[in-house]
């Protein structure tokens, strides 16, 4: 079991940028979904959903699992950081470059896209060099660190075929290599960016910080090999326009599923973890409806379909990934700062326990309005309703974004504004 307060705290300069880039690309996506809801009414490949998806995607997603990695992959796996100044070079280069990319997504400035791509691929490269120790506990059988440094290696890919995508489109390099379809390639770059880099990191720390994700070793090798596997057929297949994705596809569901399922058999036994049980469930609908997409439900020709792939694209990411990582980090973050802030007065001065700098109603509050949030969004983009539904289901997710920000905050501010904690008085 994952004991962070028994080991030394060591801060890295790196962390508190990406967790506050994070947070403020989180709340700008919602805004901007409420603002521009019709872009979930169209066609979803255009300059500015590409822009927005990025903001989540890079801003959001990867900016919070970097941010947590500095911290949390030291000390679940026992590693060092390679050092300290490059992660904080690092985290410059990826804050500069994502940033570029949603801003020239924006004003369709392909150029600027390329180059900002580029180092998006150099701090990808410089994260995984600055976490090779990773790969030494994964070669030596931990799983969860196997999970994480194959999320490093995705990373690396995605960054990297985002990166040759753009220049193709910039100079023409690559014209004869890059030969499938439009849709195909993106889908390719969405899934080794959401399943593989996300989704692997998450996965690996899930062995550390949910009980009910665990396995026996031998359950744990089939999932591995069933996602990892499944995963790297289905981009080849998606990059080489090859029939036979469908299969893979089939293979990440059902390793998926001996994730999830046994997460949510458990759930009576974890009520702590609620909503990243629910997590799990929502993962078992994206495998579901990736499996019928991929084997060709509904047709490729039907009008239907792109719908389906947009709702299915909102939910992974404003739904399995937001829930997952509001449902873990409430946990992390009020552990940390119980340690940087409290716990050098531990037996000086009255501290509170961990449980109290969290709010249970705005957790709750924050899990409740996601999940219907963006359940009701996917809806209203697959029968295609009036925008009423639509704005409504947005807003209420909105509303779930900002609960959880306000409960970061409530964490947050015992350590930046450096509060004096008052015991409550006990009425005789």
């Amino acid at each position: 079991m994952y004991h962070p307060a028994a080991m030394k705290l060591r801060k890295v300069a790196a962390e508190e940028p990406f967790v506050l880039t994070a947070m403020v690309s989180l709340v700008a996506a919602a805004i901007w979904l409420n603002v521009r809801h019709g872009l979930l009414r169209n066609f979803f490949y255009s300059t500015e959903m590409l822009a927005l998806t990025h903001v989540v995607t890079l801003g959001f997603a990867s900016s919070i699992v970097q941010g947590v990695m500095q911290r949390l992959a030291p000390r679940s796996f026992r590693i060092e950081v390679g050092s300290r100044r490059l992660a904080f070079v690092q985290c410059g280069l990826y804050l500069v470059g994502a940033s570029g990319m949603v801003v020239h997504f924006a004003r369709e400035r392909w150029t600027g896209l390329a180059w900002a791509a580029l180092l998006v691929l150099l701090a990808a490269l410089l994260l995984a060099w600055n976490f090779r120790a990773l790969f030494g506990v994964a070669w030596r059988g931990e799983w969860g660190a196997r999970w994480v440094a194959a999320s490093l290696a995705h990373f690396v890919v995605a960054a990297f075929l985002g990166t040759a995508f753009a220049m193709l489109r910039v100079y023409g390099v690559g014209g004869s290599m890059w030969t499938a379809p439009l849709l195909d390639r993106l889908g390719a770059h969405a899934h080794v960016a959401l399943l593989g880099w996300i989704g692997g990191a998450i996965f690996g720390y899930q062995l550390k910080l949910l009980p009910a994700t665990r396995a026996s070793p031998r359950c744990e090798a089939l999932r591995f090999a069933l996602v990892q596997g499944g995963l790297v057929g289905l981009v080849a297949c998606l990059l080489a326009a090859s029939s036979v994705a469908s299969w893979f596809a089939a293979a990440i569901a059902a390793g998926v599923a001996l994730r999830s399922v046994p997460a949510i058999t458990r759930i009576g036994r974890n009520l702590p973890g609620l909503w990243e049980t629910v997590a799990h469930g929502l993962l078992l609908l994206l495998a579901g409806v990736g499996v019928a997409l991929v084997f060709g439900w509904p047709d490729a020709q039907s009008p239907r379909r792109y719908s389906l792939e947009l709702a299915y694209g909102f939910v992974a990411l404003f739904g399995w990934v937001l829930l997952t990582v509001m449902g873990t980090s409430w946990k992390l973050f009020s552990t940390w700062v119980w340690e940087e802030r409290f716990l050098p007065e531990k037996g000086v001065k009255p501290i509170p326990p961990v449980c109290q700098l969290p709010s249970k109603l705005l957790r709750d509050s924050s899990g409740a309005c996601l999940t219907v949030g963006a359940l009701g969004v996917a809806a209203c983009i697959v029968v295609e309703s009036e925008s009423s539904p639509l704005r409504f289901f947005l807003a209420l997710h909105l509303l779930g974004v900002l609960c959880f920000v306000a409960n970061f905050v409530r964490i947050a501010r015992w350590e930046l504004l450096q509060l004096e904690y008052r015991p409550p008085v006990r009425s005789s």
